[in-house]
């Protein structure tokens, strides 16, 4: 069993630590940035500390000290001593009564003092991650507790269901933010934590009724950022922890994932969001999309990085399922949950573009090759079906995005290599202009040029204006107008036209 007084003793050790880490800020001010960190982990070090001793692990049932693999807790807590007495001995050692001597001596003492913050950071993770696995019926207790306070209990439940369900939604905090594409609000990671694939639709029946119960049922391993609302891992330790091999056996191993797997559980988390009943009418009015927005926190995350994380995800994953659903929902009178997705993608774009473009559109753009496959092989699927603002194929999108293996795919199911778009442009200029020499070589290979009896276009062969740069002039025409010219109509000069903007193209 683990000695209870240990992990005592080790809290007065810390104790000590904190009081010397702060006299030595005080006392040195090039240490205090330093300083300040290392005070900070200490305190998180010894909260986790008096959270195990509340646990009284050592009166607990021999098959549940088993589960906490007691040599390696009893090593950690050896671990974390001796790194404890090192930092006193290396704060003492360093520290004079002369100021002046304290900051001369400051730089060689630095560089120890860092690496051991950070080796205090990974023994708190280990610590809490430990935790929040534990099996023993006083963490149940602590977890029924604090649910008990935020209202969380449903009418019902069993006991043991809680303490399933808090490691549920502390694992998928975990996950979301291991892999999130950018910041995320805790609103937004309250809904993704409670999602899952059966919700048809979510409201307050299945929302937790206050987000900030993660944090808690985190347990110090996420931070919050009061003036922002952003939630973050409280490390990058806790990110590599989680899918180290040191969390593949045992029963934290319900804590440990490869970054593609989650990805693929993030990107059909996103999915699901998205074939939610509440968006399954297609397009809607600005202001109706603008309330759904402020409604339901997840829906831009995930209208915008599901394509992104399905990239990133193992192939083969549940997101391929969930993704030809939502595509061949455009089928559904009004485009169905997919036109509804390409309007959050472009909220002010006309109605009748979004539902015009077809799903292998999208699918080419975002470099999604096999649900590019799954489309191709469903039923009465149009390869040169034209889709975005400006009306292009899935050829051309493929090719300028740089989408090698899914050009090679559309070509082979022939697609029209000389299909032009709105404006003139062929795949093959968009591929030589963007030098993706790849692609240039695919398009010109004989078996692809001859499959519709078309001439292949070489940049060389279009006309002379089709090669200057697209304009945007804002005012000297009398309103927004675009056009592909050598000069701003307005202007005839835009070398000295301000107000005229060249975009990209």
């Amino acid at each position: 069993m683990v000695d209870p007084i240990s992990i005592i003793g080790l809290v007065g050790q810390i104790s000590d630590l904190i009081q010397r880490a702060y006299n030595y800020g005080k006392a040195v001010h090039d240490a205090q940035s330093d300083m300040r960190k290392l005070y900070t982990e200490l305190l998180g070090l010894k909260g986790v500390l008096e959270q195990l001793e509340k646990l009284d692990i050592a009166s607990a049932e021999q098959h549940i000290a088993d589960l906490i693999h007691l040599k390696e807790f009893r090593k950690t807590l050896f671990s974390t001593s001796e790194l404890v007495g090192r930092l006193v001995e290396n704060l003492n050692k360093k520290q004079t009564s002369s100021r002046r001597v304290n900051a001369f001596l400051w730089p060689w003492v630095k560089d120890d003092v860092k690496a051991d913050i950070q080796d205090l950071e990974r023994v708190k993770t280990w610590l809490i991650v430990m935790m929040i696995a534990e099996n023993s019926t006083q963490m149940e207790v602590l977890m029924t507790e604090s649910h008990e306070i935020l209202n969380i209990a449903r009418e019902g439940q069993a006991r043991g269901k809680l303490k399933d369900q808090d490691r549920l939604l502390a694992r998928e905090s975990l996950f979301f933010l291991s892999v999130a594409l950018r910041p995320l609000t805790i609103q937004e990671l309250a809904e993704a934590a409670v999602l899952d694939d059966y919700n048809a639709r979510i409201d307050d029946e299945y929302r937790l009724p206050e987000p900030m119960v993660l944090l808690e049922i985190c347990q110090g391993l996420v931070d919050y950022d009061t003036a922002t609302n952003v939630v973050t891992l409280a490390h990058s330790s806790v990110r590599a922890y989680i899918t180290s091999s040191h969390t593949r056996e045992g029963d934290i191993s319900w804590f440990g994932y490869n970054i593609p797997g989650i990805h693929a559980d993030i990107a059909n988390k996103c999915l699901s969001y998205l074939l939610l009943e509440d968006f399954q009418n297609g397009c809607c009015t600005n202001d109706e999309l603008k309330k759904k927005f402020e409604d339901d926190p997840l829906l831009r995350y995930a209208s915008q990085y599901w394509p992104l994380h399905a990239r990133l995800a193992d192939r083969e994953g549940r997101h391929e399922a969930s993704a030809l659903v939502l595509c061949l929902s455009h089928k559904k009178a009004g485009g169905g949950n997919f036109s509804f997705w390409v309007q959050c993608l472009m909220p002010y774009t006309p109605r009748d573009t979004i539902t015009a473009s077809e799903p292998l559109y999208y699918a080419s753009s975002f470099g999604l090759s096999d649900l590019v496959k799954s489309l191709l092989t469903s039923e009465s699927v149009d390869v040169d079906a034209r889709g975005g603002r400006y009306q292009s194929s899935a050829l051309h999108v493929a090719c300028y995005r740089g989408h090698a293996e899914i050009a090679r795919r559309l070509l082979d199911c022939g697609a029209d290599i000389n299909l032009c778009g709105s404006d003139g442009r062929t795949a093959l200029f968009w591929a030589e202009k963007l030098g993706r020499t790849d692609i240039v070589d695919l398009l010109q290979d004989p078996k692809y040029a001859q499959s519709k009896e078309h001439t292949v276009m070489a940049l060389s062969d279009l006309p002379e204006y089709i090669d200057y740069p697209m304009w945007l002039c804002c005012a000297c025409n009398g309103g927004p107008q675009r056009g592909r010219f050598k000069d701003c109509w307005g202007c005839r000069s835009h070398e000295r036209c301000e107000k005229c903007i060249k975009v990209a193209g």
